[in-house]
């Protein structure tokens, strides 16, 4: 009975690891283009998509912010800062 149950686990073991993509394979959705982007974050079968409405948006406003910051120079001007806080005090409070 051991060695049954024992078999039949290498066996799935054996089967999940030669159908998996093999090492360095490429991934179809990291090209050049969109690697590095702020926010970019590749798709994972295992991974849960994010569900919260408020939390996408903050997220939305995070990208944002990061473009206006390399925009600016490195820095946020302080019309762009009072901005996106302005935005983030109303997602927080539910006003999105």
């Amino acid at each position: 009975m051991k060695c049954a149950l024992l078999f039949s686990i290498g066996i799935a073991f054996a089967v999940q690891t030669a159908s998996a993509d093999p090492v360095g394979a490429p991934c179809p959705e990291l090209t050049p283009a969109n690697q590095w982007l702020p926010g970019y974050q590749a798709r994972s079968e295992g991974s849960p998509p994010i569900a919260s409405t408020k939390a996408r948006a903050i997220l939305a406003l995070r990208r944002e912010g990061l473009l206006l910051k390399r925009r600016d120079g490195g820095a946020l001007s302080d019309a762009h800062r009072a901005e996106l806080q302005a935005r983030l005090n109303a997602i927080q409070s539910g006003e999105y």
